[in-house]
């Protein structure tokens, strides 16, 4: 009776920290839309331009740089909504997603078990006509207003631990139960501090854009 009581605590405990699963993401439908820095929706400078998105990856971590060229290029216009490849996006995503960086590691982040690969998708927008950067590229929850990273696990694992890189935090809360394609919440915390879980998103995100601040007139280029 007393090993089952303990087992009973045991169940609750994990049902109260451990993170709720999500399922894998079947299709992706994103509408185009300019937002401020608080990704609301903002007053439009590019509703005319040409606008092409290019997705390369952050394979073994959620927080840096692109370590992979271009896998996915759209070419999109504000007000307009898309439905990215998923299937591409999975595809390229098992070839090059790999295991979690060593200095990934060391900074705090956990990964179990530590030999499953994963891959964040970048968001990065680009004046289609001149190719120069026109902003800042994200995708968000169109319920909350909240951050979403894409990223790609190659099998069930579990992400967690407080990373610490420079002065960013980021406490990672992240569970998944099969190989695929997940929606990650960012949940901003003020100071550079960053929560981040899985969540389960229904319907479609927004695809923001975060133009760049405008240069007064007689600035140099």
């Amino acid at each position: 009776m007393f090993r089952i009581f303990r087992i009973l605590i045991a169940v609750c405990a994990c049902a109260a920290a451990c993170p709720a699963f999500s399922q894998a993401i079947s299709a992706i439908n994103a509408l185009v839309e300019v937002v401020d820095s608080n990704r609301q929706p903002g007053p439009s400078t590019i509703s005319d331009v040409d606008v092409t998105v290019r997705h390369p990856l952050i394979a073994g971590s959620i927080f840096g740089t692109p370590n992979t060229g271009d896998v996915l290029v759209e070419q999109v216009r504000v007000g307009v909504s898309i439905d990215l490849n998923v299937v591409r996006m999975r595809n390229t995503g098992a070839r090059l997603a790999s295991p979690v960086e060593p200095q990934v590691t060391r900074a705090g982040l956990v990964v179990e078990p530590g030999n499953a690969r994963f891959a964040r998708f970048g968001t990065f927008v680009f004046n289609s006509q001149t190719n120069r950067v026109i902003g800042f590229g994200s995708f968000i929850d169109r319920t909350t207003r909240t951050a979403l990273a894409l990223v790609y696990f190659d099998e069930p694992c579990r992400i967690s631990g407080l990373l610490r890189v420079g002065t960013l935090e980021a406490e990672h809360n992240i569970s998944v139960r099969s190989s695929g394609l997940y929606w990650i919440r960012i949940k901003e915390l003020g100071n550079n501090r960053y929560e981040l879980e899985n969540v389960e998103i229904t319907g479609s995100v927004i695809l923001g854009i975060e133009p760049l601040p405008q240069r007064k007139p007689g600035q140099g280029a």
